[in-house]
């Protein structure tokens, strides 16, 4: 009987051929393949999988959310001025268009929780008298780098800022997939609750929580959790 085991492929990766069988992608770029086909696989850019396991407190107690300044929205770089004190989600809020338009994008550049300076690009379109909605960054931040928009219009005036959310994310290894949260504490082990917080945009949570009891300055927070990512 064919034993399988699970790895991953490099975006964009594809369908991939063995000599015991053909692999398709699933959604999140893992593949099952045939054990003895394994091996020859990392060869054409499929990686073994570890499982690790971690516990980790956040290094402060956070506060609920805290928010940049209100500042015209204009081609170019947005000030980045405020940094989540622990790894956290970052969105961006616009206040409605005084003009509709189409297609514009604002590029964010920061260091993610599972260690990788990343971009996200998220595509903007308005509408007069309606505020944008922008998704959430796809991974937590640790360290916001550049805010850069571009495309917008002649003619438009909008305001908007950026905001650091309630939700915690936890550190990750690059790659990582599968995050299971065992459990969540607070303060001196006392039990809380967490729930996935999920983005909109992505369906990927990358290891974000809504806590309860909601970050307040009081407690730490501690968390228990489990992934699979890449062998080193």
């Amino acid at each position: 009987m064919a034993t399988s085991v699970k790895m991953l492929g490099n975006p964009g990766l594809g369908t991939v051929l063995g000599a015991y069988g053909s692999y398709n992608p699933n959604a999140n770029g893992t593949y099952i393949v045939d054990t003895k086909d394994a091996e020859a696989l990392t060869k054409v850019g499929l990686q073994y999988l570890a499982t690790f396991t971690r516990y980790y407190t956040t290094p402060i107690a956070p506060v609920a959310s805290s928010s940049s300044a209100t500042l015209n929205i204009t081609n170019g770089a947005f000030p980045v001025t405020v940094q989540p004190p622990v790894p956290q989600i970052v969105t961006m809020t616009l206040n409605p268009p005084n003009i509709s338009f189409n297609n514009a994008s604002v590029a964010v550049t920061y260091l993610a929780n599972d260690g990788l300076v990343t971009t996200d690009v998220l595509t903007v379109n308005g509408t007069a008298g309606v505020g944008p909605p922008i998704s959430r960054l796809t991974k937590g931040v640790v360290q916001l780098n550049s805010i850069y928009w571009s495309g917008l219009p002649d003619g438009l005036s909008m305001t908007g800022y950026y905001r650091v959310r309630a939700q915690l994310a936890v550190p990750l290894s690059p790659g990582a997939i599968d995050v299971t949260l065992n459990y969540m504490t607070y303060g001196n082990n006392i039990p809380g609750t967490a729930t996935v917080a999920t983005s909109v945009s992505t369906g990927s949570q990358y290891g974000c929580y809504t806590v309860n009891p909601i970050p307040n300055n009081v407690y730490k927070y501690n968390f228990f959790y489990t992934y699979l990512a890449p062998m080193t």
